[in-house]
């Protein structure tokens, strides 16, 4: 939606709705997004500098199976700086819990992991 259309008369940049001083600088770059960053989000367009997006980022790909009362989950063993995490439902508001890999091991360039089959939906995933 072009800001223009935004129908609000207190969307300010370097001024507030209280009698603060008004903003005596020059804007060089003003990022609008949708939804909020994480701490790494932050940290990345922080490190990319004025006037470039950080790179992305595809997280590899994790592939899950069942193998007799376990959960097999496998990654490429070169995800480095990825953490696999879990969470129990999808509904909003998503919360996401890290899985500690201790028992994994490298298997043909992935690392493997198997845990024991819980009662109820798991979901997982791979997050920089």
């Amino acid at each position: 939606m072009p800001l223009t259309l935004i129908n609000d008369v207190n969307n300010w940049l370097g001024r507030s709705q209280w009698p603060d001083a008004m903003f005596q600088g020059v804007f060089n770059e003003f990022r609008i997004w949708q939804g909020v960053l994480s701490a790494d989000q932050v940290a990345a367009n922080y490190a990319a500098g004025p006037d470039k997006l950080p790179e992305p980022t595809t997280p590899p790909t994790l592939a899950i199976s069942r193998s007799g009362g376990n959960v097999v989950l496998s990654w490429p063993a070169n995800a480095t700086g990825f953490v696999l995490e879990v969470t129990s439902s999808l509904a909003p508001p998503i919360t996401w819990t890290s899985v500690t890999p201790g028992g994994a091991v490298e298997e043909g360039g992935h690392m493997k992991l198997t845990l024991p089959l819980e009662a109820g939906s798991r979901f997982y995933r791979m997050r920089k």
